[in-house]
């Protein structure tokens, strides 16, 4: 295995991880997104009645 594949795979990784990362993390925000949605609208329909 040369040096260079070496770093290649390295920065390989620590790409895809941060990939993930971002994937999770935007996941997580649009959930929170749409529950405080939901949250929301049914405070609003409780107030109503």
């Amino acid at each position: 295995m040369k040096p260079e594949n070496y770093s290649f795979l390295i920065n390989l990784q620590n790409y895809v991880l941060i990939v993930v990362l971002r994937t999770i993390y935007d996941f997580r925000f649009i959930i929170k997104k749409k529950i405080c949605k939901f949250k929301i609208k049914n405070l609003y329909l409780f107030v109503i009645e």
